[in-house]
């Protein structure tokens, strides 16, 4: 069992002096920085290097404090979508945190709600309405504030404080973030939580169009088992119902009224060694559940059997409502399927489950054309300078793009020069044909593209871009035309092998897919 997350920051807080402490700390709990200067004055040790000793102990030091102060901290909070936001009056953090929520680009409507949902709570408790609204979203937010005005006086003073240690954590964690370079974390210890997803660099395994479903449920009476892995980001839509009650976009179990627990398993469309995971709760609040865990299996059958054998890869952690958790996974093993475990029921919008697929390249003949960077053969996109209207990561995806959405396209370009975008190869290799597909792309489409290429064991994908600019050309400038496929191969120039490229459009635009056959290189000499 493991002990919860563990981030630690980069320059320890148990080194800083009482008013270095204060000013690297003293806006974490809202205009009240006697929170740090008391924690400071209790005394730092170890704990405290990292996020969750250094947010337990400035917690416990709120915690001990009088009604009054807590009061006024609650108070010195600003309303949501209130005057200050307007004004512009609100502190850096506060306003990153309503801006994350999509609390400035209310409607008329809805702001509107806002200002009467203030006032009546303002009414009926005397404070200021309190929530971690960091990851969450205005029509979730207007639904937890109306669900909490049937609260007792007690119970929101409570639920305030807990709301306000919550954002405590998330502007700590972004501290932590920001001293990290790497976008690592600096040391972990079981699960990590954090508000940017630290897997990017890997795939997603369970993505459906890897061929991954959902192959089991024990329970799905609220929200559809498929939805658990649907490629698409979560959504809430007010007032929407079914035959079961309230449509929720994600997999839920009815509530559990007899012992046990309820899971999903997730069949793998391609084996992978796992990296992490991320248990993505958003848009459930009052029905998320309050613990999960983590198994995984190697099984030929659709289904595992009864009597397969599951190994533990993530052991039981605390869950939040409306929220990503991202927990890395420890090991080399190859899995082809995944278990979900939820304590004891409720709901997950999502369950990412980010791996390496290694094929094995034995099987792979010396002569045997193969698309050097396709998903299922190990290729990943790292990095690319824009995808506004269309992820870089579905370049390499399996099969044709389904519409525009489907492929890779960046925002219109306003300025000098062109775009670009850098895939690894799963395996380096002498690439013989290039081939560029922009369907669907009609009036925008690049006007030209070129790609240039190396061999690097350079991983770290800021370095690849700084590189890659000096990186020999593969494919000089080459004109595209609109919703086609295109076949470059005497135009490529012999560079050797190589294990990355980067494609340049210009000077903006599209591409749907990109297939680089070719062959493995395989001797040191072609190394």
């Amino acid at each position: 069992m493991n002990d919860g997350p563990i981030t630690r920051f980069a320059e320890p807080p148990r080194q800083l002096s009482e008013e270095e402490f204060v000013e690297r700390f003293g806006s974490i709990y809202e205009h009240s920085p006697w929170i740090a200067a008391e924690t400071w004055r209790n005394g730092l040790d170890a704990r405290h290097d990292t996020v969750e000793g250094l947010a337990e102990s400035m917690a416990r030091t709120l915690d001990q404090a009088t009604d009054a102060q807590k009061r006024a901290l609650i108070n010195s909070h600003p309303d949501l979508a209130g005057r200050a936001a307007v004004r512009g009056e609100l502190t850096k953090a506060s306003t990153a945190e309503q801006t994350s929520a999509g609390i400035d680009q209310c409607t008329p409507e809805e702001f509107d709600r806002f200002q009467k949902l203030n006032a009546t709570y303002k009414e009926q408790f005397g404070f200021t309405f309190i929530m971690a609204v960091k990851g969450s979203n205005r029509h979730a937010i207007l639904a937890s504030f109306e669900d909490r005005l049937t609260n007792d006086l007690d119970e929101e003073f409570d639920r305030a404080i807990q709301e306000i240690h919550k954002i405590a954590r998330f502007r700590l964690l972004d501290i932590a973030a920001a001293e990290d370079p790497h976008g690592d974390v600096a040391e972990t210890g079981g699960a990590v939580q954090r508000d940017r997803n630290p897997f990017l660099q890997w795939i997603d395994l369970a993505q459906p169009r890897l061929g991954s479903s959902v192959v089991f449920a024990s329970d799905d009476f609220f929200a559809d088992k498929s939805r658990l892995i649907s490629p698409v980001e979560p959504v809430w839509i007010d007032d929407k119902y079914d035959d079961h009650g309230k449509w929720m976009d994600g997999w839920e179990s009815r509530r559990k009224r007899t012992p046990g627990h309820d899971f999903a398993v997730v069949r793998l469309g391609v084996p992978g060694i796992l990296r992490g995971v991320d248990i993505d709760t958003r848009f459930f609040t009052g029905n998320y559940p309050p613990e999960a865990s983590v198994d995984a299996c190697i099984s030929s059958d659709p289904t595992p059997a009864d009597d397969t054998a599951w190994y533990p890869v993530i052991d039981r952690l605390a869950l939040i409502g409306d929220s990503h958790h991202y927990v890395p996974i420890e090991g080399g093993v190859e899995f082809t399927h995944v278990r979900l475990n939820i304590f004891p029921d409720g709901g997950v919008a999502r369950l990412r489950v980010y791996g390496e697929i290694r094929p094995d390249w034995a099987l792979v003949g010396d002569e045997e054309l193969i698309d050097l960077v396709a998903l299922t053969n190990g290729g990943k996109s790292l990095i690319c300078n824009d995808e506004h209207f269309g992820s870089m990561r579905n370049l390499n995806a399996p099969g044709y793009a389904v519409n525009m959405g489907d492929g890779w396209e960046t925002a219109r370009r306003r300025e000098p020069g062109n775009d670009w975008v850098i895939l690894a190869l799963g395996h380096p290799g002498h690439v013989r044909t290039v081939h560029i597909d922009t369907s669907h792309f009609k009036g925008n489409y690049p006007d030209k593209v070129s790609i240039q290429a190396v061999r690097t064991t350079t991983s770290y994908p800021p370095d690849l871009a700084t590189q890659s600019i000096d990186w020999p050309e593969l494919l000089p400038a080459a004109k595209l035309g609109p919703d086609q496929m295109h076949v470059f191969a005497s135009e490529l120039n012999e560079i050797g092998p190589i294990s990355h490229i980067r494609i340049n459009i210009f000077p903006d635009g599209g591409l749907a897919r990109i297939r680089l056959m070719g062959h493995l290189a395989r001797n040191r000499q072609s190394l």
